[in-house]
């Protein structure tokens, strides 16, 4: 009798155990499921869809999970792809394939934030492939996510989102630059600045009624634009100069500058900045009683423009571009009718002296093949083109086309 009871009570703790290893391998394999099941979240109007959940709980060498996001809104929208609560790194990278694009970001599991302020126009679904790579085996645990962030829409913010800047290389300035270099970053004490150079063509902006393009940003984050047309009028720099001023603030050319600001521009005052602009009169050498400034050498010489001005120093809503900024922009001494600045119909001035001679002052200018040409005294007639600086607290939309050029609002 006591053996039928041992072995009845062995058999219910065998059933009883039983159940037990049953009831954690399903509950082991509910959250399997749960890790690896597709999944749908709705997050700020996107609509994203794990196919393969978002948990990564593995110690395989290689683990791959996909997903799409689409949105679901009116309006297009910013995300963020990035990895939340990672246990280990060391020896584990990802692979993320953009299937819209075939575009491939390879970095360290280490590197969470895998892409961030990707837009998504209104409707449009982007799918993605992710390849995690476990050559160790090691257990690893990490969580996808994916969020809508707000975006910056500030008029530096988004050229530099729309435009990878380079970082200022290796780079001579005697030949014309024909080729699409797009924003180019140049550091300097004051900062960065970055500059528009070369064939550009989402550099337009529409402002107060007239077609400009982009120029550069300078360093406190306001934006230089010039005319993308000239003016009709052509006029001298000084009519008569009979007190000999290099001042540009005294010439005739300014004060119909300033006429034409209050003309065209005045309603639209607040955007724009008193800025600072360059009128580089330091001498440079005297020959037989021609006084040679500092662009004669440094422009048609050493071909290095300055980012920053070694000359006075003028503030005004207005003015004109100089030869540096003409040159940083795609212009030589030869002839480049493929940058975004040249304008194949008249030549035009800068703001840029290059000597004085006979009591007269020369100029450099802009000719109608995109050529910089010094020696232009200040008595001839030549095209205008405004140039003029936009604050920094400016919001912006469009593409910088020419059919869908950038358009502002204040912040």
């Amino acid at each position: 009798m006591k053996i039928r009871y041992k072995i009845t009570l062995t058999f219910i703790l065998v059933c009883i155990m039983a159940l037990v290893l049953m009831d954690f391998n399903y509950h082991s394999y509910l959250q399997k499921m749960e890790k690896e099941i597709a999944m749908v979240k709705i997050k700020s109007g996107l609509s994203i869809n794990y196919l393969d959940g978002n948990i990564i709980d593995t110690n395989e060498e290689v683990k791959e999970i996909n997903f799409s996001i689409t949105n679901a809104s009116m309006t297009n929208l910013y995300y963020y792809i990035k990895l939340n609560n990672v246990t280990k790194t060391e020896n584990i990278t990802y692979e993320l394939l953009d299937l819209n694009n075939n575009e491939e970001i390879t970095d360290s599991f280490a590197k969470t934030e895998i892409k961030t302020q990707i837009k998504i126009e209104p409707g449009n679904t982007q799918r993605y492939h992710l390849k995690i790579n476990n050559p160790k085996k090691q257990n690893i645990y990490a969580e996808l996510q994916i969020d809508t962030i707000a975006i910056d829409h500030s008029i530096k913010n988004i050229l530099l989102q729309n435009n990878k800047a380079e970082i200022h290389p290796e780079m001579t300035y005697d030949l014309p630059e024909k080729e699409n270099k797009g924003l180019i970053e140049y550091q300097s004490e004051e900062g960065s600045t970055y500059y528009f150079r070369g064939q550009n063509e989402n550099n337009y902006i529409s402002f107060a009624g007239h077609l400009w393009r982009i120029v550069k940003i300078n360093p406190d984050q306001t934006v230089t634009i010039v005319l993308d047309n000239l003016l009709e009028e052509e006029m001298p720099i000084y009519q008569n100069n009979e007190y000999e001023s290099s001042s540009f603030l005294e010439s005739d050319l300014y004060n119909f500058l300033n006429s034409w600001y209050e003309k065209n521009l005045k309603e639209y005052d607040e955007f724009i900045a008193s800025a600072k602009y360059c009128t580089d009169d330091g001498a440079m050498s005297e020959e037989e009683g021609t006084i040679y400034y500092l662009p004669e050498q440094r422009i048609f010489k050493e071909y290095s423009p300055a980012l920053t001005c070694p000359g006075t120093v003028i503030t005004s809503k207005i003015a004109l571009l100089t030869a540096d900024d003409v040159m940083i922009s795609g212009a030589s001494k030869e002839e480049n009718k493929d940058f975004y600045l040249n304008h194949a119909q008249r030549q035009w001035w800068t703001m840029t002296l290059n000597k004085k001679q006979n009591n007269q002052f020369y100029y450099i200018t802009v000719g109608s093949d995109g050529t910089l040409y010094k020696d232009n005294v200040e008595t001839n007639s030549y095209a205008i083109r405004p140039a003029i600086t936009l604050i920094k607290k400016i919001n912006v939309q469009g593409k910088g086309t020419i059919d869908d050029p950038y358009t502002l609002t204040l912040r």
